[in-house]
């Protein structure tokens, strides 16, 4: 026997890649401008499953919470946002798997500061696979609208120079006083 080092022959198998490797390249790029477009956008964009489970959090919302878009997606909301808010914000969310329709919801949240925020809140279904479904949320901070509507009001129906009730507010409430003085005789 004659030992020989020289390679006589091979055999492959070899597979085009790029059509793959362009799609992961579109995915991408696409993946990029949605977040780009959700992450500039004002108002806090979530996506939670019926399990109660995070799905998607924009920069915002990721802020809002303290923590990084990575440390919220997958985590239950009771781990992110603590059990007692979760709860509250579940009341809204279960409505929309309920119904399986959208809804519009005015909610009230403490800031972590001891400040009362208002959020015009709006929830739809999407269906993620035959056995997942899940909530897309865009809730927007209205606050301040909130406070010069309710400053708007007390202007409307006090003095200016006294802060005392004007004629307008004793007129209203006389109405209402005179009528029900008429139901109970």
């Amino acid at each position: 026997g004659q030992s020989n080092d020289n390679i006589i022959g091979m055999c492959g198998i070899s597979t085009d890649i790029s059509k793959q490797k362009k799609l992961e390249n579109v995915v991408k790029e696409q993946n990029k401008l949605l977040d780009a477009v959700l992450n500039n956008v004002d108002a806090y964009v979530y996506m939670k499953d019926d399990q109660r489970y995070f799905r998607y959090v924009n920069d915002k919302t990721a802020a809002m919470f303290g923590q990084s878009n990575d440390n919220i997606i997958g985590k239950l909301d009771s781990d992110v946002i603590g059990q007692e808010m979760a709860d509250h914000f579940w009341q809204s969310d279960k409505l929309v798997f309920e119904t399986n329709e959208k809804q519009t919801i005015e909610e009230l949240a403490d800031d972590g500061e001891g400040n009362l925020r208002h959020y015009i809140s709006i929830k739809m279904p999407h269906k993620i696979s035959e056995k997942s479904r899940a909530l897309i949320g865009f809730s927007t901070d209205v606050t301040e609208l909130y406070q010069l509507k309710e400053e708007f009001k007390k202007q409307a129906n006090t003095d200016a120079l006294t802060s005392l009730y004007n004629r307008r507010y004793f007129f209203e409430h006389a109405a209402i006083e005179f009528n029900r003085a008429k139901q109970h005789g």
